[in-house]
């Protein structure tokens, strides 16, 4: 496949776009697409019940192209919006593309030229240029994050999530093999991945960058507990599955496993940081003679306490008589702030 190609030939790519809240973001991944070398692509943005102007920016670009369709559904999350834009679509290879990433100018061309020279694979994927607001942060692989290796075989899987979703790249005929995404699946691209392995479809990675890899707060990757316990559901179904010998099974397990505690300790640490703002505002709202409901509040703010010695001390002075509490802490906030200014000025 060599560039300049007319956009009348059958598309070569399937770009299957979900976009849910991208106004700020969507206009430049769209215009990259527009900027390939390689034009035997089509591409479908599922507006997954955006609550803002994402569909109208998409549509502007879109009536610049025929190639570029828009289509509108309640929100169903990334799975479901992009299980929908594959399904509109027919061209072999599919690619996944988000609507705050950006594809480098040749990346559909060597992505065809290197399909051509490595046709026996069912999933292709490339290295990553990160970027964020503060700018550029290096390459997806690397020391900080793991090595890039030719070929990620299912043992890598097991372990963890090694392929780079943004562009990459997956047979028609395999995903269809496979059942296609499951949409109620958080971790889908996992998921996909997993079963698309475990149903013997091989990996090739081409050995550059060919997208620009966004990381927002904002972005789902930002959701880290919920993407953990997504990994962990999508390992445990692959293991239940019945596509893996016992030694993978157990890996897939073991992984499972390790994601669930990942998880409840972030859980945990979340909830012990809402504890202690939630304590910190309660205390403030007591010293200044605030009572309400102070039972209540001291009782939800227990995960603050580190000492359980301390909170166990505290809790009959609070039962008894908040306004105590109250006083006796004030009086433990002046000795504090009393020796931190003395302090101070030696």
């Amino acid at each position: 496949m060599s560039a300049g190609q007319s956009s009348g030939e059958a598309p070569l790519f399937a770009i299957a776009m979900p976009a849910f809240n991208a106004e700020a973001t969507i206009a430049e991944a769209l215009d990259s697409a527009l900027a390939q070398t390689c034009s035997a692509w089509e591409l479908v943005v599922v507006d997954d019940g955006s609550t803002d102007a994402t569909r109208e920016r998409a549509e502007v670009v879109a009536a610049r192209d025929e190639r570029i369709r828009v289509i509108s559904q309640a929100n169903a999350g990334v799975g479901g919006a992009r299980a929908r834009a594959i399904a509109a679509t027919r061209a072999p290879y599919i690619v996944n593309f988000d609507a705050d990433d950006v594809l480098l100018p040749s990346c559909l061309e060597t992505y065809a030229e290197f399909i051509a020279t490595h046709p026996s694979r069912e999933i292709y994927s490339c290295d990553a240029e990160v970027f964020g607001p503060d700018g550029d942060l290096g390459r997806y692989y690397g020391a900080e994050r793991f090595p890039a290796k030719p070929e990620f075989v299912l043992a890598d899987l097991l372990e963890r999530c090694v392929i780079v979703c943004p562009a990459s790249v997956i047979s028609r005929a395999h995903y269809d093999r496979v059942g296609g995404l499951r949409p109620d699946a958080y971790a889908e691209d996992y998921d996909l991945w997993l079963r698309a392995l475990a149903h013997g479809g091989r990996h090739i990675m081409v050995p550059e960058a060919l997208v620009r890899y966004r990381l927002t707060p904002s972005q789902k990757t930002a959701s880290v507990i919920p993407m953990v316990e997504g990994a962990a559901e999508a390992l445990q179904r692959v293991a239940d599955s019945g596509l893996l010998d016992r030694s993978q099974m157990r890996v897939a397990r073991t992984s499972a496993r390790r994601y669930v505690l990942q998880a409840r300790r972030l859980r945990a640490d979340a909830a012990r940081g809402r504890a202690i703002v939630a304590r910190e505002e309660f205390e403030e709202r007591l010293c200044h003679g605030d009572l309400r409901d102070a039972r209540r509040e001291f009782l939800r703010a227990r995960p603050a306490y580190q000492s359980t010695m301390k909170f166990a001390v505290a809790t009959p002075l609070m039962m008894a008589s908040p306004r105590l509490y109250a006083a006796c802490l004030r009086r433990v906030r002046a000795r504090r702030d009393s020796s931190s200014g003395a302090g101070g000025d030696r």
